[in-house]
């Protein structure tokens, strides 16, 4: 299976997980404001009652579109709880597409009529260097803004629920929002590779990844089922025999394991730089032509350019490649030599609506062997976000030189701890 263009939605997935964590200020402070409930006062109207009545309910269900909807009807009344709300809601995604401006805009509006802990939140991502934050406490009056002990305490938490004193980046330089996500899984490939007969691989991948506001790692481990002509090896990097007897095999495939630091990751301009290191330890059984049997090493820069609701995307990367050399491959005796490779990509994304993405990359790679075709494929690529915590994935390929499958699909779910 062509791993590299099977994971470009996955690629895609970290690349947008990793920038939705920009705007996040001590997140588990946000989180915890958001739990309180906004409460009706005497002059309420019995039409606002109900409207808090209902935003509570729905956050307590979880239901965070509802709840976003009916608190941003009270914001828009002018109420600071609901403002406070509204502000975190956007800091967090929650129920709405995450964005920072607008989020600390309604912080604003809130603090400015007394709220504390919309103050507490501005001042502590201020403290952290977020110019919209700065912006807004620039434009509050001069007792909202500087005497915080003198504000009307009427936040949306409760007084048990009180903003953690966890300090985040920038508070001791050291520590940093972490995060740990699992995915599983599906990927299927198929194709004639230039030849006269058609192979397929079939992965089952899990991924274990923990990251930071600064860089992730990740570590692949996959159970694969290759088809096709005896003498061949998936991966890749795939190695094709002359036309033999078609044999299926199955068992575990090569474990990955990557590192990625963000180098660049401008928040006022939307660009970005990430570099990414990667084993391919050659774990899979290279005699039933699962994988080549030895070690490759690749190392990969990525750029973006983040837009409203789009995105373009391009990489760069080298891969040197063991070579297996005299190997017997499903009784067939091979001679593999590997080539180090150039590798590379341009793509583009846009959000459709605030849980829905998609993408579109071009993908290619120097042939690894003497007297094979390149690589070439395309990828379109959905992602759908179910909630906080769970994201599913669908990609369909569609190869254009004769080294990629002809076509492929698959599909994973993440789970975000």
């Amino acid at each position: 299976m062509n791993t590299k263009t099977a994971n470009t939605s996955t690629k895609r997935d970290a690349t947008i997980e990793k920038h939705m964590k920009k705007y996040a200020v001590a997140p588990m402070l946000s989180l915890l404001l958001i739990c309180g409930s906004v409460h009706a006062d005497e002059t309420s109207s019995a039409d606002q009652q109900m409207l808090i009545h209902n935003a509570n309910a729905a956050m307590s269900q979880h239901n965070y579109s509802v709840a976003f909807g009916k608190y941003l009807k009270l914001a828009e009344q002018g109420n600071a709880a609901a403002q406070l709300n509204v502000g975190v809601m956007y800091l967090n995604g929650l129920g709405v597409q995450q964005d920072g401006k607008l989020a600390f805009a309604w912080l604003g509006k809130s603090a400015a009529r007394g709220n504390g802990q919309a103050l507490s939140v501005m001042k502590k991502a201020a403290a952290q260097g977020n110019a919209y934050a700065q912006n807004e406490l620039a434009l509050l009056p001069g007792p909202a803004a500087g005497v915080q002990g003198q504000l009307q305490q009427t936040s949306a938490a409760k007084p048990d629920e009180q903003p953690s004193t966890m300090p985040a980046k920038g508070e001791d330089g050291n520590k940093s929002e972490r995060t740990v996500s699992f995915s599983v899984g599906f990927d299927n490939t198929s194709g004639n590779y230039g030849t006269k007969q058609e192979s397929t691989s079939t992965s089952i991948p899990a991924i274990v990844s923990y990251g930071t506001d600064s860089y992730s790692a990740a570590l692949t481990l996959p159970y694969m089922e290759q088809t096709g002509p005896a003498g061949s090896i998936a991966g890749p990097r795939r190695h094709i025999s002359g036309s033999n007897k078609i044999l299926s095999e199955q068992g575990p495939g090569d474990v990955l394991a990557s590192v990625t630091g963000y180098v660049i990751d401008n928040e006022d301009s939307g660009i970005g730089l990430d570099v990414k290191a990667q084993v391919k330890f050659g774990t899979a059984d290279v005699s039933k032509g699962l994988g080549t049997g030895k070690n490759d090493y690749s190392l990969e820069a990525d750029v973006y350019k983040d837009f409203d609701k789009a995105g373009l995307s391009g990489s760069l990367g080298y891969s040197d490649l063991g070579s297996p050399g005299k190997v017997v491959v499903t009784g067939v005796q091979e001679n593999i030599i590997l080539h180090n490779v150039f590798y590379g990509s341009v793509g583009a994304s846009y959000q459709v609506t605030e849980t829905t993405k998609v993408g579109l990359t071009l993908n290619a790679e120097q042939s690894s062997e003497n007297g094979m075709p390149r690589q070439e494929d395309l990828t379109l690529d959905f992602t759908r976000k179910i909630n906080k915590a769970n994201k599913l994935n669908f990609y369909v390929l569609k190869g254009l030189a004769n080294g990629s499958p002809d076509k492929g699909f698959g599909a994973s779910f993440k789970y975000l701890f």
